[in-house]
């Protein structure tokens, strides 16, 4: 198993940032999930960043402890057009959700990160589009709560002085 210098837990949500990251790889490890990501961001706000800026991370590693339900979905458009097709006033969508493999979504680049909180535990909702395939695609974990680990901190987060 590698070790990393820095690990973080989902107390620090508000301080980290999933946005445009790809998930490299997706396998469930006894009562837990890994999810392997190229990198995250991290805000200069949490107490591991000694930066004045937000950074990224070189690859790392999510894992959700203690889970009780996984989740991967594909979104998919039941009637798809053409945008040309399309009137101004009939630009929705109809998407259906199918359930796919967690090994599906190794090639997911993560749009939005969401968490739910209940009594016993934490629901995490992760979706993004298939780089490849561009179709959209979820995943959602109910758990206990989940461990960021990660080596270095490397360039400013793409968001550092953005107007």
């Amino acid at each position: 198993m590698d070790r990393y210098r820095f690990s973080t837990t989902d107390q620090y949500f508000e301080e980290m940032n999933f946005h445009d990251c790809f998930i490299t790889s997706v396998q469930a490890a006894s009562s837990d999930l890994s999810v392997e990501l190229d990198y995250i961001y991290i805000s200069e706000k949490h107490p591991l960043n000694p930066n004045a800026a937000a950074k990224s991370t070189d690859r790392c590693r999510l894992i959700f402890k203690d889970v009780s339900s996984v989740r991967a979905e594909l979104y998919v458009d039941v009637n798809p057009q053409r945008p040309i097709d399309i009137k101004a006033s009939e630009q929705e969508s109809k998407l259906e959700t199918r359930p796919v493999e967690t090994a599906y979504l190794n090639k997911m680049e993560i749009e939005t990160f969401s968490m739910n909180q209940s009594e016993n535990e934490k629901e995490f909702i992760l979706q993004g589009i298939d780089w490849k395939t561009h179709e959209f695609c979820g995943l959602i974990v109910r758990c206990e709560g989940f461990i960021v680990e990660w080596n270095d901190f490397l360039e400013d987060a793409w968001y550092v002085n953005f107007k």
